[in-house]
């Protein structure tokens, strides 16, 4: 960018490759110069008004820089005729400085520069380059361009890793907070009137750890941003890969339902496939039920290989690949991806936790009724069977069992009564009997079962 001026192509090819969205005048054209340019860094503000001077001539002799406070102007600083450029250090990061500059001649005030303002930056900048908005099933993510200010050497240079990130509301890059984000698209007319243009305009609200928010527009760009060399605009990308939310295991009888839902977050990578695996209750080791296709949402599997009566966990593994065309966006100046780019293997597949443990209801119910204290103890159980034509349990069927004996598939382990004591609002006690059984189940689970008082 031209010191005298706006910036050139070039430097709108700068900036575009960090976001912004105005339309590129033609090859060659130089764009209107302005009266006065701000150079803008955390701790100072230069304004320089070498252009006007120039347009002004000669019979200046001396400038008055004057600074808004609230609705009204303020002198600065007073300067003399040779000099073109002024700097303010009482400044602070996020506020919105607004200057002007006054041509004085012997008779006073000569001429007023029209008003320019920018906001002092704080030691990081992040520009967005682009904004894909959520809804109910995903989230709103940027994609910012990182800067800090190199206060050695008075310029602005690309800020280490991450040099480019993809972020989500409430996700942070070096100290800052993306709190809202979004873009908005208005008409514009060519400085000439001859066309019109729509102009998409990227912004994001970012909050700094003293507390301080801002908001940064793509076109809002500052000047000192767009002297950073060419080869520094080769960023990093950012790919990530999250695992998949919301995991839930419902039982009925003879099946569980997992569902799940995508993960929030994903940047440049595209979910090829998930893959379900269980365990049972009590087993270290995972069983791959397969991969599951994407359909489309809700994203749902129906297992039907389970054993009633079992606990079960499950979890859901996702599977991906580099999205190569969304990458291509943030790809150095747009070049071809090598081919050899591609995701590091372990960011390829991503698994979640495992699912709570649910249970596959039993097709048998059995209900101590009571227990005989005879030699060999027996248990008289109620057995009810599961009747899937009217999807209820039929009517239960009595039989009596001694300690060894089999019960629908159940061998009983033990049996016995329980005397629960129950104190009642007047004071008094009454006394309960609860018969129980121990069985152990065809699958190996033991089990206690109350019956009814």
């Amino acid at each position: 960018m031209g010191r005298r001026g706006r910036p050139t192509i070039a430097a709108v090819a700068i900036v575009v490759l960090v976001g912004w969205a105005a339309v590129p005048a033609a090859a060659g054209d130089e764009l209107p110069a302005v009266d006065v340019e701000l150079d803008v860094a955390p701790d100072a503000v230069t304004v320089d008004w070498s252009v006007w001077a120039e347009k002004l001539g000669a019979g200046v002799t001396g400038w008055r820089l004057e600074r808004a406070e609230g609705d009204a102007w303020k002198a600065a600083a007073t300067l003399g005729a040779a000099e073109r450029t002024w700097e303010d250090r009482d400044v602070t990061p996020g506020e919105t400085r607004r200057y002007r500059v006054v041509a004085l001649d012997g008779s006073g005030d000569r001429a007023t520069s029209e008003p320019i303002a920018e906001v002092v930056p704080h030691d990081h900048f992040l520009i967005p380059s682009w904004v894909e908005p959520g809804d109910g099933e995903r989230e709103t993510r940027v994609v910012v361009q990182a800067f800090r200010f190199w206060e050695k050497r008075r310029r602005w240079v690309r800020s280490r890793a991450p040099m480019a990130a993809i972020l989500a509301v409430g996700e942070s890059v070096h100290g800052i907070t993306v709190i809202d984000a979004g873009h908005d698209v208005e008409e514009r007319r060519s400085p000439a009137g001859r066309r019109r243009e729509l102009v998409r305009r990227r912004w994001v609200k970012l909050r700094y750890a003293d507390g301080t928010t801002q908001t940064v527009e793509d076109t809002a760009v500052p000047r000192s941003v767009l002297r950073v060399k060419l080869s520094e605009l080769h960023g990093d990308i950012v790919h990530r890969h999250r695992p998949a939310r919301d995991l839930e295991a419902i039982a009925t009888r003879g099946a569980v339902t997992v569902s799940w839902k995508d993960a929030l977050g994903n940047a440049y990578v595209r979910i090829t496939g998930y893959e379900i695996e269980r365990r049972a209750a009590g087993e270290d080791a995972w069983t791959s039920l397969g991969p599951v296709a994407l359909d489309g949402p809700p994203r749902r599997f129906v297992d039907t290989s389970v054993v009633a009566g079992t606990r079960y966990v499950y979890r859901v593994t996702s599977t991906a690949e580099m999205d190569r065309e969304g990458t291509m966006a943030l790809y150095a100046f747009g070049r071809p991806i090598p081919d050899h780019l591609d995701l590091p293997d372990d960011a390829r597949r991503r698994t979640t936790e495992p699912s709570a443990e649910v249970r596959v209801p039993a097709d048998i119910r059995l209900v101590p009724l009571f227990i005989e204290k005879t030699v060999p103890k027996h248990a008289v159980i109620a057995v009810s069977r599961w009747d899937p034509k009217t999807d209820d349990w039929a009517k239960p069927k009595t039989r009596r069992v001694p300690l060894g004996g089999d019960v629908a598939g159940a061998e009983l382990l033990d049996a016995g009564e329980d005397t629960r004591r129950e104190t009642l609002p007047g004071g008094d006690v009454r006394e309960t009997v609860v018969p129980w059984i121990r069985v152990r189940h065809a699958d190996g689970r033991e089990e206690r079962i109350e019956g009814a008082p």
